[in-house]
Formats: C-alpha cells, sequence, structure tokens
C-alpha cells in the first residue's frame, strides 16, 4: 500500500473515527495530524476500502491503534486487500467491471450536487453493485454478503453526499 505518511497525491482517512471514510486527494489539500493517508490514487482501491466489506473487517476485528474510535497505520496496512492479477482474465475483468462502475458512480455524485433528486436511486443501484463486486472478489456467499449488509447498513445510510438544498449550504464535493 506504501508510505502511509506520504501527504501528496494520496487517499486519506480520519484516524480519529469508529468508522473510517476514504477520501482521495490530488494534493492540493492539506491535511493534518489528524488524517492517515496511504500512497495511492487508485479509484480501484479507494472503492474496495469504501465498501461495506472492508468497513465490516475495521468494525468487527481487534485494532492496533490506542482504542475503539482511532485507527492506526498498522490497522489500515493490516486491511485484507485483494490486488488483482491484471494478467488473469478473471481478475482483469472484475476489475474493469469495478473501474467502469466506480466511473459512473462519481459522476453520478457530480449530477446529484446539481440535481440531488435526479441520480440518488441511481447511485444506491451502483453502489450496490460495486459492493457485489468486492463480496465476488473475496468470495463471500449470498449469505455471507447479507451478513455484512446488515451489519453495515446503519453507518453507510449517514454517509449520504450533502446537497446543495441542505441547510441552505452549497453541496460537498470528493475528489474521487
Amino acid at each position: 500500500m506504501g508510505d502511509l505518511h506520504d501527504r501528496r497525491r494520496a487517499i486519506f482517512f480520519p484516524v480519529r473515527s469508529r468508522d473510517p471514510v476514504f477520501v482521495s486527494c490530488d494534493g492540493r489539500e492539506i491535511p493534518d495530524e489528524t488524517a492517515g493517508a496511504v500512497r495511492s490514487t487508485s479509484p480501484y482501491l479507494l472503492w474496495l476500502m469504501n465498501s461495506r466489506l472492508i468497513a465490516f473487517f475495521l468494525q468487527n476485528f481487534p485494532r492496533r491503534s490506542r482504542g475503539p474510535d482511532s485507527f492506526s497505520p498498522e490497522d489500515i496496512l493490516a486491511l485484507p486487500i485483494y490486488t488483482p492479477d491484471l494478467d488473469d482474465p478473471t481478475d482483469r475483468t472484475r476489475h474493469d467491471r469495478m473501474v467502469a462502475l466506480i466511473r459512473r458512480m462519481h459522476d453520478r455524485q457530480k449530477k446529484i450536487l446539481n440535481s440531488p433528486t435526479g441520480a440518488e436511486r441511481e447511485i444506491q443501484s451502483i453502489d450496490s453493485r460495486i459492493n457485489a463486486q468486492v463480496y465476488e472478489l473475496y468470495g463471500l456467499t449470498r449469505e455471507e454478503a447479507g451478513f455484512v449488509e446488515s451489519r453495515t447498513r446503519d453507518f453507510f445510510s449517514d454517509l449520504r453526499p450533502a446537497t446543495p438544498t441542505e441547510g441552505g449550504k452549497e453541496g460537498r464535493s470528493q475528489e474521487i
């Protein structure tokens, strides 16, 4: 995964959080000591790390950090990140399908900021398909995937993007 302390182009996460959210940054952001970083800008890795399955791992397995509301670089390095063999046709197909879904999701997220009511259901559908791809990568059965879904549903329902109509504030955007 690379050096977790590199502060240039990276995937960032809050180190003091019960459930981290991973965001891609292009080097213009200035993180502080409350942010951890994975030196990568891979959309595949970003969405894999934001999947329900990885959230499930982080919520349910012992952490090496100082407490339940923080993450150490070692916690992130210990994640079972599936690295596709792009020379293997099956892995290449899975990777390419996930990247295509990620691009669609990113496009829809931009669209929802401009028209919040039109794209939300499509974003949820694409998100479900991305998670299904992650479950397939890790060989989960339907029952196992259902268990992960039931254990992470509340966390992910709280993470919908802010829209321009909420509280009169402008919407937030994440670089993905």
